[in-house]
């Protein structure tokens, strides 16, 4: 080969290799960071309550209306979670949620009174993280893949346990570290930081991208 030659089939490797990239891998890693941050402050709530028991003498009975009322919500404000995914795409849908939600939680850090905590905890942030978690990212992953989807969504899923798994021992030694007041803000910081980056990572749909599902020409 002449050296033109030799520049020409280089180039040409690489931009194979550059098309062979499909943008769906980088959704399945925003819908996992999402429901990564959304599955673990949801349910740090088991590892803030015995602090604010002992702090505020609130029972535990008192305590877990909040979590029934968060668990109420969430269904519902994730059927406005569906409408907006179709209105405005996942990406804005879940950076939204992520706003109100790590808002929501890190306004837990100034309660006082139980009703405070109900209200805030019961209402505004599941108003949030239903935004962003399994409804908007899950959906989005499908319009993805075809051929793969079960085993995107599923790792997609994993998220949501892994979670749970790391991020409630994580605020065992935050609450230690810092107290329960500096750990719920560094948890809103969390949720916010990243939704906005799983949030980022989603877009609509192959069309929105230049290509198809699974990233072949059907």
């Amino acid at each position: 080969y002449s050296h033109q030659q030799i520049r020409k089939s280089w180039h040409g490797n690489m931009t194979t290799s550059v098309r062979r990239f499909f943008y769906g891998y980088l959704v399945v890693a925003g819908a996992w960071l999402s429901m990564f941050v959304c599955s673990g402050t949801q349910y740090s709530f088991g590892v803030f309550m015995p602090v604010l028991i002992g702090e505020f003498g609130w029972s535990r009975s008192t305590l877990s209306l909040a979590f029934t009322l968060n668990a109420l919500v969430m269904p519902f404000q994730g059927l406005l979670g569906g409408y907006l995914v179709d209105r405005i795409g996942p990406r804005w849908t879940v950076v939204i949620g992520g706003i109100i939600g790590g808002l929501g939680i890190a306004l837990l850090a100034a309660v006082d009174e139980v009703w405070q905590f109900i209200v805030v905890f019961g209402l505004f942030v599941p108003s949030g993280i239903a935004l962003s978690y399994w409804i908007s990212t899950i959906s989005t992953v499908r319009r993805w893949f075809v051929k793969r989807a079960a085993l995107m969504v599923s790792l997609a899923m994993t998220g949501s346990g892994l979670g749970m798994v790391l991020l409630l021992p994580l605020s065992h030694v935050m609450i230690r570290s810092w107290g329960w007041r500096t750990s719920y803000a560094a948890f809103g910081a969390i949720l916010f930081a990243g939704t906005l980056i799983g949030g980022l990572l989603l877009k609509r749909d192959p069309q929105s991208a230049g290509t198809y599902p699974d990233g072949e020409e059907p």
